[in-house]
């Protein structure tokens, strides 16, 4: 009777021993000698010295909410949970939805103010969603990929490629 009553705890006990060297052994370093790739295509960024510290524009900050993509309106209900967003952080970290998952990344702050928006390459969740929330999800994240510059217009925050084109356009939301 007594084994019995203690096999539930016995078999607990094994079972947590057994996931705590499950992840210690996901804990060990790699054996490559090779040096980890970087983490991000934005060069980092010396810590200012002086009072002339880069910043983010302030009419930058804030939440937007996609209107346009490659010059086409997008339609989604307002408000809606699947409409693709942005919001730009006093630091520069970027984050949002696309539309079914959620992205971030990181804008360089000291281009900003010459109206360039150089970016990491945006990271994402990656669940599945309605099919046509997931094709307007696809080309946002391809276009916000191509981003290298910004204009802030009557409210309207528009993303530019290295041709120039708006590829990208926001509201506040």
């Amino acid at each position: 009777m007594y084994a019995d009553r203690m096999r539930p705890a016995i078999l607990a006990a094994l079972s947590l021993a057994a996931v705590s060297l499950a992840f210690a052994g996901c804990s060990s370093e790699p054996k490559s000698s090779k040096p980890a790739p970087p983490l991000t295509d934005v060069p980092e960024e010396p810590v200012p010295d002086t009072a002339a510290e880069a910043r983010v524009p302030s009419a930058l900050l804030g939440d937007w909410t996609l209107v346009a993509l490659d010059g086409a309106p997008v339609t989604t209900a307002p408000n809606a949970h699947n409409a693709p967003s942005m919001t730009v952080m006093a630091d520069g970290s970027l984050a949002g939805g696309g539309g079914v998952n959620r992205w971030g990344s990181k804008v360089a702050v000291k281009g900003l103010a010459s109206n360039r928006f150089e970016m990491s390459m945006p990271f994402s969740t990656m669940m599945a969603g309605d099919p046509d929330a997931m094709k307007l999800e696809s080309a946002f994240m391809r276009a916000l990929s191509s981003v290298r510059t910004y204009a802030i217009d009557n409210g309207r925050l528009t993303l530019r490629n290295a041709e120039g084109k708006d590829v990208l356009a926001f509201s506040r939301k």
